[in-house]
This record gives structure tokens, sequence and C-alpha cells, in this order.
């Protein structure tokens, strides 16, 4: 968790129990925007409290989700992206320095205290005050697709 924000929901028993009576592509279609809209909800105040000293931490966050074939898992994940877009070249001391955010974002999280890097939780900080509300958020966006689709359905069956 050096590098990002996981949530684990549970208590709800009766979303669960619904969405098993649609199709997994219902199921998808409900869970999986709400969730993306939640963990982006994060990274934007995240985004606001990563110290800035090139800009590439803060332009690398974003949201991973990821849902697994046939089970009722969905996997998400506010951190720092990789690859060549989120990466930057710098020259220091004559030398050329490729900077990856992948790599560093867990040593301004947590310092590195024998160089003099303190201390800067901004996902842990992010999490622990704007978790909650958006827990809160995700579970009424859930409930009010949940409402349509079954307005859908009791139309199509009348």
């Amino acid at each position: 968790m050096a590098d990002g924000v996981e949530m684990f929901l549970s208590g709800f028993e009766e979303v669960g129990r619904y969405l098993d009576r649609v199709d997994v592509k219902t199921r998808d279609k409900v869970i999986v925007p709400a969730l993306r809209k939640a963990q982006r909800a994060l990274v934007t105040a995240m985004r606001q409290k990563v110290p800035t000293r090139f800009g590439l931490l803060k332009r690398s966050l974003g949201v991973v989700v990821k849902r697994f074939r046939g089970g009722r898992v969905v996997w998400s994940r506010a951190a720092p992206r990789t690859g060549p877009r989120y990466r930057g070249e710098f020259i220091a001391d004559g030398k050329r320095v490729v900077a990856d955010p992948v790599r560093y974002a867990h040593l301004v999280e947590f310092g590195y205290p024998s160089i003099g890097l303190p201390v800067q939780s901004f996902s842990r900080n992010t999490f622990r005050n704007e978790a909650p509300g958006e827990v809160n958020r995700f579970g009424r966006r859930v409930q009010t697709a949940i409402e349509k689709i079954a307005a859908k359905e009791a139309k199509r069956s009348t």
C-alpha cells in the first residue's frame, strides 16, 4: 500500500443478492462506474495534497479498476500510473535522469529520514479523511443504478 489506496467494502449483502439475479454485464454497468467515480474523487483530493517539485507525481495519479471474470470481485486502486507518458527526463549534475513517479511515490509518502526527506503522507491522509464519504456516495450511486434497472425490468414485464 506504499503507492496507493485500497478500499475493501463490506455490508452490501442486499445489493449483492440483487446483483446476483442480474447478468454479469448489468452488474458491471452498475458497480464499475460507481467505483471509478468514487476513486476519482479520492485522486482529485490526493492531487491537491501531493507535494510538487516537477509535477510528475501529481500528473501520474490515477484510477485503475479491474473486473475478474465469473466472480463478484471488482478491484480498484488510486495510485501513480506507470508508463512513458508519466515519466520525466531531467539533467542533474550533467547527467540525464529519468524520473518515474511509481519508483519514488513511496519515498514521498513515508519519507526518507537518512537524506532529510520528511514524511508527506498525501494518500494516507486523503484516504483517512475522504474515504468514509466516498463509500457512502458509492453506495448511493449503486442504489440509484439498481433502482433504474429495477424500473426498466418492471416496465418491460408489464
